[in-house]
């Protein structure tokens, strides 16, 4: 066989097989992950407990602060809590700045009850599962309700005190 034609036999098979590695090209993968966190943030506003002006603290005086919300962004539970002030959770207590004082608590219900505090014995929280999900930041409702304690004899002054609602979510 003439060389020239083997040569040209064996280049026109090796550009063959060529243009056939062509048809079928190699890869190479990688993976990776897609992440998301979704956090709740939540936020509280009470107003406030307004016992307005009385002329006697002989019977019991209650007020209540009318239409509270929590507001979150998720649909987690959350908890609202409430410090002591300046008393106790047993009493709970309005000061003029001075050494007069006017006693009283807070409840989740008008009648009363058992005491809003941070839920250790003896108080209660109140505790709401949000809307949040589709309905983004909606209103949560509640009310928080006071109650002077009844029989007191205070001097003609104005009392105030300062309760901090936590919600914890």
């Amino acid at each position: 066989m003439n060389r020239k034609v083997l040569f040209a036999a064996l280049a026109f098979a090796t550009l063959s097989i060529g243009n056939v590695y062509a048809a079928f090209p190699t890869t190479s993968t990688a993976t990776f992950n897609v992440k998301i966190t979704v956090v709740n943030s939540c936020t509280v506003t009470v107003n406030d407990v307004d016992f307005g002006t009385v002329n006697s603290l002989i019977p019991v005086i209650s007020a209540n602060s009318g239409i509270d919300n929590v507001t979150c962004t998720g649909t987690s539970p959350v908890v609202v809590s409430f410090d002591t002030g300046l008393g106790t959770y047993a009493t709970r207590t309005m000061t003029d700045g001075g050494t007069n004082f006017v006693n009283y608590n807070l409840y989740s219900l008008a009648a009363g009850g058992t005491v809003l505090g941070d839920g250790s014995p003896g108080t209660t929280t109140i505790g709401l599962t949000p809307s949040g999900g589709n309905n983004v930041n909606a209103n949560d409702q509640f009310t928080v309700y006071g109650r002077t304690v009844a029989g007191q004899t205070v001097a003609s002054t104005s009392y105030n005190d300062i309760i901090t609602a936590t919600v914890t979510f």
